[in-house]
Order: structure tokens, then sequence, then C-alpha cells
């Protein structure tokens, strides 16, 4: 038990430094309007849907850091001014940016180096394809559940404001970001060291191993089960028995590919069980970062099923 709270506390240490000074300086920065210089951007990035200019702002700001956009969405949440709704849909769309620069930076060089050209161009593909899928139907459902008369408030919020001195005007940002920040830290290292610790726990007593999962279910020999469990374990770990299978030539790029997408999306819920408490429950509370996981598994298992059932059609 000893070590499982070291490492959740290491956890905590590690989301802390990165999460909170984010969030109070995006805080502070947006009671300042100091974000007003991105209404031209946020304008245009949201002008099919049925957002507010906030959405397109946390759109601009998720390029730097996925904290920066999220911490934006919060606070207009937490003051009232945006429903949940449109908070889930707002984040689910505005994340886009920082998961291409996940895959251009990190993922993308990773799996090049991995697997051969097809199979490594299939994983880039296939994941370009469910971040534009999220921006799209939450783009789509904007336009259904977001009404005008909060996209109005919302947009208007800063001009509406009462004018203030400069002093005045910066002692209050202070003040707001300070009590906010506050709140944010006690709801994440209470979430953070609860859920990590729950993860630990159960990664090492071999539960998510136990998980009733066979790649028979998709028609494949269970000789490739070594690279199911793997891929539950470490996704880059996954990779590396798939990519072995490659250079064995014992798998060829059709059966690679179904392995593989097979492999994601038997693991995608315990990615998002794992991340949950640095991003989506840490940032977003609890209800709303279990909708947003919700909202982001159907998704991205909906396209993997499609997959998997056009390449059963195939005979593959």
């Amino acid at each position: 038990m000893d070590e499982i709270f070291q490492k959740s506390f290491h956890i905590v240490k590690l989301v802390s430094m990165r999460a909170i000074p984010v969030l109070f300086v995006v805080t502070y920065l947006q009671e300042r309007g100091a974000f007003k210089f991105l209404d031209k951007f946020a304008r245009v990035i949201v002008s099919k849907t049925g957002f507010s200019t906030v959405t397109g702002k946390a759109f601009v700001a998720n390029a730097g850091s996925v904290y920066a956009g999220g911490g934006m969405l919060v606070n207009m949440y937490n003051r009232g001014e945006i429903s949940r709704v449109n908070l889930i849909l707002s984040a689910a769309f505005s994340v886009f940016p920082a998961h291409i620069r996940i895959l251009l930076t990190a993922t993308g060089p990773v799996v090049f180096s991995l697997f051969t050209f097809p199979v490594a161009l299939f994983y880039v593909c296939f994941s370009l394809t469910s971040a534009f899928l999220r921006v799209m139907v939450a783009g789509f459902l904007s336009h259904k559940v977001i009404t005008r008369e909060e996209v109005a408030r919302v947009n208007g919020y800063l001009a509406s404001q009462p004018r203030k001195s400069r002093r005045t005007r910066k002692r209050t940002a202070l003040n707001a970001a300070f009590k906010r920040t506050t709140r944010y830290a006690l709801k994440l290292v209470i979430f953070v060291t609860l859920i990590t610790g729950l993860v630990f726990y159960l990664n090492e007593h071999g539960i998510f191993q136990k998980l009733p999962l066979n790649v028979s279910l998709v028609g494949l020999p269970e000789e490739y089960n070594v690279a199911l469990f793997s891929y539950l374990g470490n996704a880059y770990a996954g990779m590396g028995v798939i990519s072995d299978f490659l250079a064995k030539g014992e798998l060829t790029t059709m059966v690679a590919i179904k392995l593989l997408i097979f492999c994601m999306l038997c693991s995608r819920p315990i990615v998002a069980i794992k991340e949950s408490p640095t991003y989506y429950l840490g940032l977003y509370g609890m209800k709303n970062g279990i909708l947003l996981i919700l909202f982001n598994l159907s998704i991205f298992s909906m396209l993997a099923v499609i997959v998997l059932f056009g390449l059963s059609i195939w005979g593959i």
C-alpha cells in the first residue's frame, strides 16, 4: 500500500505542478479580459457551429495546453454562464488541436518507428478520423442543444461588465483567480489521489490483464492474445509485440491492422480510467468528467467497430 500511495502522490504532484499554475494564469487573464484579441479567430472557428466564442478561444488555447482551454470553459461553467451540455460539447470540440499536437509530436513518430509504413499510416489516419469525428459530432449537436440566448449571454459577458479602475480590476482578477484555483486544486488532489490509488491497486493485482477478452472474438488466432494483453498494460508494449509479429512475417498488413484496432478498442476504456484523474475528473469534476469520457468513448468505439466490421466483410 505504501508503494501505491507513493505512486499516487507522485501523480498528484506532477499534475498539480502542471495544471494549477496554468489554470491560475488563465483565470486571471480571463478576468482581465486579456483574451479579447482571440475573438476574431474564435468567431471563425465556431462560425459553423452553435457554440459561443469562448469555445473558439478554448480551441486556440488548447494548441498550447489542454489545461488552458479547459480552464476557460470550466471558469465559465462555474460562473453559471454555460450549461453542462455546453461544457461537455465545447470540451470535446476544442480539444482537437491538443490531439493533433500529441499525434504529430509524440505518438506518430513512435508508431512509424515501430510498424511497417502501411500499418503506421493507418494508425495515424484512424486517429485523425476519430478526432475529426468528435469535432463534427460536437459541432452538429451544438446546434441542437445550445440556445441563442446562452451564446449571446456568453459572447456579451465581458462587454456588459461595469467599468472599474485598473487597480480594482487587477485586484478583483487576482482574488477570483486565487479562489477558483484553490477550489480546483482541492478537488484535483482528492480525485487524483483516490482514483490513481484505485487504478494502481487494480493494475498491481493484474485485474486489467484478467479481463474476459480474447482476439478470437474478431476471428484472430489466440496466439495473438499476447499483443492484446500487452496493449492493455501499455500501448507501446502492445505496439512492440505487433511490430515483432510483423518483422517475423507472422502478420500480414491487413491482419496487423485488424489486431491493432481490436487492441485499441479494448484498451480505450482502461486508457480513459488512467487519464481520468489528471484530465477528465481533475479538471472538469466527477459528473462532467464522466460525461466527457462517455462521449469520447462512444465516438471512438463506434468508429473502431465500423472498421472491424468492414474488415470482416472483406474476409480479413
